[in-house]
Parts: C-alpha cells; sequence; structure tokens
C-alpha cells in the first residue's frame, strides 16, 4: 500500500496554458482525494476526465483515484456513463502518456468508500465494476461498458 501525495505547484506547471487545466487547478489544487471525488458527478466525469488527460503526471496519477472513489461510492455506484469515461480515460491516457496508467494499475492506495477505509488498486476496482455492471446485461448501456472494460483489462494485464 502507498500513501499518495497531494501533488504541489510543481506538479501542477503548465496549467496556465490549458483553459480545461486551470479549471481543474482551481477545483483540485492542495486538495485530497476526499475533498474531490465529488467533482465527478452529475455528469461532470466527462469534463473531468478531459482534465485529467492532459494534466501533468503525478497530477493523473492522483486524482485518478478521485475519479475511482466517486465510481466505487454510493453517488457513483450507478453511474455507467462515468464508468464508461472512467475506463476510455485509462485507454486514452497510456496511449498519450505511456506508463502514466499501467505503473499505477495495480498500485494499492487508501481509500474511505462510504464509511470504510480500503486499500484498492485500480486492477482491483475493475474486478468490482465487472462484477457489478457486465452481469446484468438487461441494462442496454452496459454492453458498452463492459466491451472498453474488456479492452482495459487486456491492454494492462500484458505489462
Amino acid at each position: 500500500m502507498k500513501k499518495l501525495n497531494i501533488p504541489n505547484e510543481n506538479d501542477w506547471t503548465g496549467y496556465k496554458n490549458d483553459l480545461d487545466l486551470v479549471d481543474m487547478h482551481r477545483l483540485f489544487y492542495s486538495k485530497s482525494i476526499d475533498d474531490t471525488f465529488h467533482y465527478f458527478k452529475n455528469g461532470a466525469s466527462i469534463s473531468r476526465a478531459d482534465e485529467l488527460l492532459f494534466a501533468n503526471k503525478k497530477v493523473f496519477q492522483y486524482y485518478i483515484f478521485s475519479f475511482l472513489k466517486y465510481l466505487l461510492s454510493e453517488i457513483g455506484r450507478n453511474d455507467a456513463e462515468a464508468t464508461e469515461v472512467f475506463l476510455s480515460l485509462l485507454l486514452a491516457r497510456e496511449k498519450r502518456d505511456p506508463g502514466s496508467v499501467s505503473n499505477i494499475y495495480y498500485l494499492k492506495v487508501p481509500l474511505n468508500i462510504d464509511g470504510e477505509n480500503k486499500e484498492i488498486s485500480i486492477a482491483n476496482a475493475l474486478v468490482d465494476i465487472k462484477n457489478r455492471e457486465c452481469t446484468n446485461q438487461e441494462r442496454k448501456e452496459n454492453q458498452e461498458v463492459c466491451e472498453t472494460l474488456y479492452k482495459v483489462e487486456n491492454t494492462f494485464s500484458q505489462k
């Protein structure tokens, strides 16, 4: 288990050159995962994913766990759109910046999910998401989520 450090000002270098990152910096700077996971709710996951895609590596590698916490929490558990966005972000980010996801894919991070302390890696969380989303084929949107999830698993299980 590894405790991640909140990104400092040096980790945010260059954010002023991207309007999306300026907004992300305003919302996230110096805040913890617990303070920021709610920024992914109410359809905001698309904007946040775009910001994370272009954020510096340390910023991405820290706040991707905010996104993960949202998806695992009671408020995000049934947000299929956000799940699809998260999975697509993992693939896009790794393609854009090799190692930015694969280097933390199995990293266990302490997260408090709905009052319960857990050690969670992206890999472990995807097993939970697969069990939740891909065993219930009654919801049409699950098919796209499951296809993307399998791509993510195939991409990172080979590294």
